[in-house]
């Protein structure tokens, strides 16, 4: 089996948003009294360190599974199908093992689809060996660029190269014009549910005193390509754009246009992948949550001057929308209506219905009652939601009491519910309420907190003091929030 996608590193980009009625919880199918990885839920990318050289009349297989990751279920019975891509420019004229070594690192991480870079003089069984195949057109700068997959997960529907760059200029410092430049691209079928996709390899022109201003142009005919390409479903970009993803010269207007969003801008943080004072200048491009859910990044250290760039993906099924949360701030202030009292719980009941199996739910109330919240915890935690709980009272009613023997009271699980009042006696500056989902719907990192417990009191008309709730979808808040709330159970990230 494959390794598991890393957690999630920071959040979607909010496209929508989710204070919507509870009709679109009822679209879910689900009634909100019955809505139905791991505890740990803390965004940390990850890096390896420099990887030892094969030898020169080895192979380097990475050894890649003929068992793809199960689609991700949502409460809904949707499945979307996890996707892993790996970007690796591997530096033009590397030694053999060194080669080979850098292409051993890409492949173990186990991916479904590869872009290289720099590689028109490695040959197809350097690249692509056993378990792969790969496509490129041969050639000094055709060749340049290479799309890799997994054949037991995928197979060619149709290929092809496109220029993005024809600049023959060759300053004296340069061997060859730098401003040739071709995308690689290969649409591709998944044997496992039958979704096509198409993958695309750029390696765009880096600014010189020959070639300014060949940026603009490149990503204009990649975006013609990938509106050709996305006739036949989701487009994924990867590649060396030659710019900085700080640089003010970051195209993020111009890929926005033809619906291109990185990583970076979707998770809210950026990896290094160059060598040159830590800029980021490998990408991973998607569509936006209508076509694919952003799960985690990371790199890898190679002995190309380049690092491997990690990105794991849900691909979002043809016609499938699934919610979206935005930071906001709800508020109510006596006398309130219904709908006004209602909000949270809404808000709350969409983001339970939305959790996948696989992800993470966290609790932390003085009180825990009333519409259909419990009953939403304990339907998540019995489809591969990991839930923990942790209440105010001392003694909880017999559906809390249920819910924990349903989930297990050992603080240290995955899945838990305990009980610790002292929590709040010893720090009235918690939040009387706070919830943080891992990944709900498109969104990652939800986190929502309020001066008001989810009590069934706070929903009553007669509840007198103004209630607040703040719901955010950054990183590095959810980390805070999550380090508070292992601390409740003393434990620490």
């Amino acid at each position: 089996m494959r390794t598991p996608a890393r957690l999630t590193r920071g959040r979607v980009a909010p496209v929508a948003t989710a204070l919507s009625s509870l009709v679109t919880v009822v679209s879910l199918g689900l009634a909100l009294s019955g809505c139905g990885g791991s505890g740990g839920a803390i965004y940390n990318a990850s890096s390896v360190g420099l990887p030892t050289p094969a030898s020169t009349d080895t192979a380097s297989t990475g050894a890649p599974t003929d068992t793809a990751a199960p689609p991700v279920s949502y409460a809904d019975g949707a499945q979307l199908l996890p996707v892993r891509v790996v970007q690796a420019n591997i530096k033009n004229g590397m030694s053999l093992p060194k080669t080979r070594a850098d292409v051993h690192t890409v492949l173990a991480n186990d991916p479904d689809l590869v872009s290289y870079n720099e590689v028109y003089d490695r040959t197809d069984a350097v690249l692509a060996p056993a378990g792969y195949s790969m496509f490129r057109t041969p050639g000094r700068y055709t060749g340049e660029t290479a799309v890799a997959w997994n054949s037991s997960r995928w197979t060619a529907v149709a290929t092809g190269t496109r220029m993005l760059s024809d600049n023959r200029k060759v300053q004296r410092t340069q061997t060859h014009p730098w401003g040739v430049r071709y995308a690689t691209w290969a649409t591709l079928r998944s044997t496992q549910t039958g979704q096509v996709l198409s993958m695309v390899s750029a390696h765009t022109a880096p600014k010189t005193k020959s070639d300014p201003n060949l940026l603009v142009p490149s990503v204009r005919r990649l975006g013609e390509l990938v509106d050709q390409l996305g006739q036949s479903g989701p487009v994924i970009v990867a590649g060396d754009l030659n710019v900085s993803y700080t640089s003010a010269r970051y195209p993020r207007t111009q890929l926005a246009g033809y619906d291109l969003t990185s990583t970076y801008d979707t998770l809210g943080a950026r990896v290094a992948t160059g060598d040159y004072g830590g800029n980021s200048i490998d990408y991973v491009l998607t569509g936006g949550p209508t076509q694919f859910v952003v799960d985690d990044q990371s790199s890898e250290a190679l002995y190309s001057d380049h690092r491997a760039l990690v990105a794991d993906l849900q691909v979002v099924p043809n016609g499938l929308e699934l919610p979206t949360f935005t930071p906001t701030t709800v508020t109510t202030a006596p006398p309130a209506s219904r709908v006004q009292r209602l909000q949270t719980r809404s808000l709350l009941a969409q983001a339970i219905a939305a959790t996948p199996a696989g992800a993470a739910i966290h609790v932390a109330s003085l009180r825990i009652r009333g519409y259909g919240l419990v009953p939403a915890l304990t339907k998540a935690a019995a489809r591969g939601v990991h839930v923990t709980v942790i209440t105010g009272e001392a003694t909880p009613p017999a559906p809390q009491q249920q819910l924990a023997a349903a989930l297990g009271q050992k603080a240290g699980a995955s899945s838990f519910f305990v009980s610790r009042p002292e929590a709040w006696q010893q720090d009235p500056s918690l939040p009387r309420s706070m919830v943080l989902i891992s990944r709900a719907g498109a969104t990652s990192a939800l986190a929502m907190s309020g001066n008001a417990s989810l009590a069934q009191v706070t929903l009553r008309p007669t509840y007198a003091s103004p209630t607040a709730t703040t719901v955010t979808t950054d990183k590095d808040h959810y980390d805070t929030l999550y380090s508070t709330y292992l601390g409740m159970v003393d434990r620490h990230m």
